[in-house]
């Protein structure tokens, strides 16, 4: 990108009555000569209030050109009068523009040089160059602080605190015209690294008594203690909580609701309360409040904020489901309190008060049904939050409309403890007349005093005047930031203006990094500063941002809204859509390379973010595609987009950006167990996808193929892979064929159906032999599943040769995959465990989790840890079975749960442990669950037989037919010797040495059809 030099904003004033197309023509040699963005009113915005849009448009720019012609003068009593009067009063250069020979001089502007523009080629237009040139200028710039610093030494002499930071600004504006952009660009590059390197999650701070995940920000003054007594409520709550408790926190924006937070951790810090977390988790609207944030919190509570962890691990499981982490997560916390504070909740809210995230609203249920533990819930909202909850309801604090007379007069006074702007010495009666005009609101009440700092002119008895006089239709807070804006120096209003655009706090690299094109070199960090001290914004360690979210439309109200259709990357104008798409490149730029959990993807939420603010809907689409393929998919999370999901799916209208949406959407209710949900997404995606190019039918055909195999939904992932395959053929898409047929053929083995499994795979291997694509990952994964049919069917040697042939090619150095040679050590194991070969199978398995660990692949070591397990029963080696088989099932995974909790029944069992029907009843569970959607897998019905078996031989009269029954409806799937004999052995396990006729007879129901 090669961005302007200095971009200069400038306000055009012309009549409405002649003055246009002089105004247009002039805009035109501002835009191709200059490279300046004009700004020109030609007729009123719809539902806008004219003067307020004059009033903003002046403040944004840097100067005003007067264009005078006939009708000029007649009209400067009313408007163009006015837009001269508020460019003086912003100490905005007036430059009139003699644009006709009729035009007369207003008295206005008679005493200010006047250039003859007249004539195209009239010799004052190069002077009008010259003139803009130097007022786009670093030296201009500078000059300009330095008077600014003037003016406030004349009104607040001995102010040292403001005048060291002014003199830092204006050492960076010097700072700014001596570097050159080589070293700029190489020290920036430097603080972006750094940056990266602090996106890492900070540790946990301790004391004496509660740690400290994360904090809210500080709010100043930190001596002042306001709403005593809501603040007495909420600190009596947490510490009188003997069982989980929800506290909703309501009140307007602006009212203290994060100030009661910061004050409540504050209470907290080395006191003797048994409360021993507290963690604190803003919805920013970048990283949204979901099931994922909150247990990741309560992970690292639990893991006592060990990186190694092993709840943090089951997060990062793909195959495990947040209610079934949610449990063993609870059941690892030590006593003692616990508070998590969410704040900014209204942002995940939706018109009726409900949380848009029905599982976020779930797994609070949950905690709050959790009656052996104390944990507190904190939800703090500027809208009515409705969350019924059972047994007890959620305890409500309610802010009021604002703080009573007194203690706003007590909090004004704080905030100017040296009596720098008059609240000092002002009267109480003067104080209190204050806070009753703004409402009692703090931060409406800090806006009083940024804007006695702001603004050099400004006093007591002005503003009050003022509050009384021109609020109109506005808000106190709204009319403050106006104010505010009308006199920040444009170098501090774009420094604001690009903080609001960020939306959460943001170093002040963040910030260099936004306006470096529109002012190359900026350095930011004593404007942030000097912003903050103001009380303009808020700090936040090394971080800055705008507290108020209304705050943030205010000032993000003031600049166009640019048009993505018209959107240029090789050019920057001030607009909302160029300064959020440079902003998520800010977010790319700090990301993490190796994500390894949710919390590590920030940058890339906040990125998406960006992307919708900016109305880039397909790239905010691209970025979301990005994510979930690369690690949300994998991590089995793509749940934690569907609030992205959800706003983008009704914004398109054309069927190539809904398809992808609608499948992220199916996957995530998938991975939630909300079969009916995603049955409708993949319907609706599935009619839209006909009219897309062949290659897009056939690509959203395999992947939810894909999609379905994976949550064990086979034969909806056959039908899929079915469609797949004939659309690739028609189109003579012979690569995408073998993928369909590839899948087909997964499908048809776990159905049972291997002779369909062995047409399948064999066409496929012939379409790779005709096209000579012996070699590729593709080929790999083909060998691969035949070794698993040829397993089931009992040919041993032929699946030792077809799992070798897919672990030479995932050992390939052109493209090493450890994934698959990962699943070709677990085919190993089961080949030697169908052998009888136990040690060997442990030794095959354990190489798999080697190479799981590699690419933290939950699915290979789920598939391995259950092999081990099974290997160590079938040796009698039961203690560190157990121990294994613990370790497989410290979850209830949805898809590898029913094996996983018979084998280790089965080793309780044999130890004669009690725990050994929980483990049973939770595979029946699991099984009986699976078989409601899918009544075609034989290795369910064995494993359910398993359980019946054990079940029988205690209670023959009520389980004995049952497990017959289960048995042979796996027969009539298929009764190839491989299958037979897996299942034998684990016949085998159940009564070793116990000579039984309901064990006999299980062997010969799982061995073949008996008769009726």
């Amino acid at each position: 990108m090669s961005p302007p030099v200095d971009h200069l904003k400038v306000f055009v004033s012309f009549s409405s009555r002649d003055g246009k197309p002089h105004a247009a023509r002039l805009a035109h040699w501002l835009r191709t000569t200059m490279n300046a963005s004009p700004f020109l009113f030609t007729e009123r915005p719809p539902g806008e209030h004219f003067p307020t849009v004059i009033q903003r448009a002046i403040r944004e720019c840097n100067v005003l050109l007067a264009l005078m012609t006939p009708g000029y003068a007649a009209d400067t009593s009313v408007v163009c009068a006015q837009e001269v009067g508020k460019a003086r009063d912003l100490d905005r250069p007036v430059i009139p523009l003699r644009m006709t020979s009729m035009a007369e001089t207003p008295l206005q502007l008679s005493q200010i040089t006047r250039l003859d523009l007249s004539t195209p080629r009239a010799p004052d237009w190069a002077a009008l160059r010259k003139r803009l040139m130097q007022l786009s200028s670093p030296e201009y710039q500078r000059t300009r602080l330095l008077k600014e610093r003037e003016l406030w030494a004349r009104h607040h002499p001995g102010d040292d605190d403001f005048f060291e930071l002014a003199d830092r600004q204006i050492a960076d504006e010097q700072r700014r015209l001596e570097l050159d952009a080589a070293s700029d660009d190489a020290e920036l590059e430097t603080e972006l690294a750094t940056e990266r390197g602090a996106r890492r999650r900070p540790r946990s701070t301790s004391g004496p008594g509660t740690r400290f995940l994360s904090r809210p920000p500080a709010v100043p003054p930190a001596e002042f203690k306001d709403r005593v007594t809501e603040r007495a409520a909420l600190l009596d709550a947490v510490r009188d909580a003997k069982s989980p408790l929800v506290v909703l926190l309501t009140g307007e924006a602006g009212s203290g609701k994060t100030a009661m937070l910061s004050k409540l951790a504050d209470a907290l810090d080395g006191s003797n309360d048994q409360v021993r977390w507290f963690a604190y988790l803003p919805a920013f609207g970048q990283l949204e409040v979901s099931p994922a944030t909150v247990l990741g919190a309560l992970a690292r509570m639990a893991d006592d904020d060990r990186e190694d962890g092993r709840c943090q691990e089951i997060l990062r499981d793909g195959d495990v489901s947040w209610r079934s982490a949610a449990s063993e997560i609870l059941d690892r916390l030590r006593p003692g309190r616990v508070v998590l504070a969410l704040d900014n909740v209204e942002r995940i809210l939706d018109t009726e008060g409900r949380l848009t995230d029905t599982e976020l609203g779930r797994l609070i249920e949950t905690i709050h049904r959790r009656e052996q533990q104390s944990i507190v819930l904190v939800l703090a909202s500027s809208r009515p939050i409705e969350l019924p909850l059972r047994p007890s309801p959620a305890t409500r604090i309610e802010l009021g409309a604002g703080l009573d007379a007194n203690s706003g007069a007590e909090l004004l006074m704080a905030m100017d403890a040296r009596d720098r702007r008059g609240l000092g010495t002002a009267t109480n009666t003067d104080r209190q007349f204050l806070s009753h005009l703004a409402q009692g609101h703090p931060r409406t009440l800090e806006l009083v005093t940024a804007l006695l700092h702001s603004d050099a002119r400004c006093t007591v008895a002005s503003l009050i005047a003022s509050l009384e006089t021109e609020l109109g239709d506005a808000t106190p807070a709204a009319y403050l930031m106006d104010r505010i804006l009308d006199v920040l120096p444009d170098l501090d209003r774009m420094v604001l203006t690009a903080l609001a655009v960020f939306g959460q706090p943001v170093p002040a690299v963040a910030v260099d990094f936004l306006l470096g094109p529109y002012r190359p070199k900026i350095r930011s960090a004593s404007t942030l500063q000097l912003l903050s001290a103001r009380r303009v914004i808020r700090a936040d360690g090394d971080r800055y941002f705008v507290p108020s979210a209304d705050d943030a439309a205010i000032v993000l109200g003031g600049i166009p809204a640019g048009n993505i259709d018209e959107y240029d990357e090789e050019s920057f104008h001030w607009t909302l859509l160029d300064l959020s798409v440079w902003a998520a490149e800010y977010q790319i730029s700090v990301a993490r390379e190796n994500p390894q959990r949710v919390e590590d993807l920030g940058p890339q939420f906040s990125e998406v973010e960006l992307r919708i603010q900016a109305g880039d809907l397909n790239g905010a689409v691209q970025s979301i595609e990005a994510m979930d393929d690369g690690w949300l998919f994998g991590w089995g999370q793509t749940y934690l987009l569907a609030p992205w999901l959800r706003r983008l799916v009704g914004e398109f209208t054309e069927p190539e950006m809904q398809v992808p949406v609608l499948s992220m959407l199916a996957n995530g209710h998938l991975q939630l167990g909300e079969f009916a949900e995603a049955t409708s997404r993949i319907g609706a995606a599935a009619e839209l996808v006909q009219s897309l190019p062949v290659d897009r039918v056939v690509e959203f055909h395999l992947q939810a193929g894909s999609i379905n195999y994976q949550h064990k939904r086979v034969e909806a992932a056959a039908r899929h892979y079915a469609d797949a395959f004939t659309h690739a053929t028609h189109d003579g898409q012979w690569h995408e064929a073998v993928k369909a047929r590839s899948g087909l053929a997964i499908c048809a083995t776990r159905t049972g159906d291997l002779l369909g499994a062995d047409s399948h795979i064999r066409a496929a291997r012939d379409l790779l032999i005709r096209h000579h694509d012996n070699e590729s990952l593709l080929s790999g994964e083909l060998w691969l599943n035949e070794a698993w049919l040829r397993g089931f069917e009992g040919d041993t040697d032929a699946a030792e040769s077809c799992y070798m042939a897919a672990r030479k090619i995932s050992r390939d150095g052109r493209h090493r995959d450890t994934t698959l040679e990962g699943w070709t050590y677990c085919a190993q194991s089961a080949r030697n465990l169908d052998l009888r070969r136990f040690d060997d199978a442990h030794i095959a398995a354990q190489r798999a989790i080697d190479c799981a660990a590699l690419r933290n692949d939950n699915r290979v070591l789920r598939e391995a840890k259950n092999r081990i397990v099974l290997a160590l029963l079938c040796r009698n080696e039961l203690a560190p079975a157990l121990e294994e088989a613990r370790f497989a099932t410290t979850v209830e995974q949805r898809h590898t749960g029913l094996p996983a909790f018979t084998l280790r029944g089965l080793v309780e069992y044999r130890l004669g442990d009690p725990n050994a029907d929980a483990s049973f009843d939770k595979a029946y569970r699991l099984a009986d669950d699976y078989l409601r959607l899918e009544k075609q897998s034989f290795e369910v019905y064995d494993l359910l037989g398993i359980v019946l078996l054990v079940r029988a031989i205690d209670d023959p009269l009520t389980y004995e037919e049952r497990m017959v029954e289960a048995f042979q409806n796996a027969r009539r799937l298929t009764s190839a010797s491989g299958a037979v004999g897996r299942v034998q052995l684990l016949i085998d396990q159940v009564a070793p040495a116990l000579p039984s006729p309901v064990v006999d007879l299980a062997r010969a129901a799982a061995a073949s059809l008996l008769a009726d």
